[in-house]
């Protein structure tokens, strides 16, 4: 009939219609789908790009702040300094990398009788106080060339260590009191902080940095005291990487204070 045939005409229509549709919609979402892909790629695109910016300025910030002032190449070590805010007398930071157990490094900042034998300028040490294996206040005496006066601190190291990287921390600050202010003529240093820090690294190589900065109190130049700085770090690593070839440290057990 008629009516039959309009209503035939009416469903093909409709499914050419939804046909049609169908197709739109999903040329419509391959376009959508293509456009959140290049979207992403742009976004990755520039998350590399903002990295590589972000580390080009984190190298140049440091070649900024740290200027190498002393280079040992012989032993690998490094020396570098640079200026303290609001203080005339500069800061230093030295690394260098030694061929040693972990522990065998702790033993030697440990041990307190025998600092003058490796720490630069240091003549006597007395300890104060001990907590354990990880807190200590001694009392240290350094000699600086004529005609300078001798220094005193009394100094406070607290040893942390990161129980996942194995990352060993040494913190070292004066501290007031503890003991009278000397009467042989010795400046105390009220004003010095100084940090080691150890690294394992691959092969049994332990990476050691150590830097700080202070006032040398009493009266030193500090065009002559920023000369001279770097050499203090510079021999101390010296010093420091001798003392580790001695049996009684690369013997030693590992420390109480050590996680692992």
């Amino acid at each position: 009939s008629i009516f039959q045939q309009a209503v035939k005409g009416v469903k093909v229509r409709e499914a050419t219609c939804l046909g049609r549709l169908t197709s739109q919609c999903a040329v419509s979402g391959l376009e959508h789908l293509l456009d959140m892909s290049f979207q992403l790629t742009r976004v990755v695109r520039m998350a590399h790009i903002l990295t590589g910016l972000l580390l080009l300025l984190a190298s140049t910030t440091f070649a900024a702040d740290w200027e190498l002032a002393r280079e040992d190449k012989t032993r690998d070590i490094r020396v570098y300094v640079r200026d303290v805010t609001d203080s005339s007398y500069q800061g230093f930071y030295s690394v260098t990398r030694v061929k040693a157990p972990l522990p065998s490094v702790v033993a030697v900042l440990s041990d307190v009788p025998a600092m003058p034998q490796w720490i630069t300028r240091m003549i006597g040490v007395k300890l104060l106080r001990r907590e354990g294996d990880r807190e200590a206040w001694v009392h240290a005496h350094y000699r600086l060339p004529y005609p300078f006066l001798d220094r005193e601190a009394v100094l406070h190291s607290q040893l942390q260590q990161d129980p996942k990287s194995g990352v060993v921390t040494i913190v070292t600050r004066s501290v007031p009191g503890m003991v009278p202010a000397s009467r042989d003529r010795r400046v105390r240093l009220r004003e010095m902080h100084s940090t080691w820090k150890l690294t394992p690294e691959k092969d049994g190589v332990v990476r050691i940095e150590f830097w700080g900065q202070g006032q040398p109190d009493g009266y030193v130049p500090a065009l002559l005291f920023n000369y001279n700085l770097p050499d203090e770090p510079l021999q101390t690593l010296r010093n420091l990487r001798q003392m580790l070839t001695r049996a009684k440290y690369l013997g030693a057990p590992s420390s109480s204070a050590l996680t692992r």
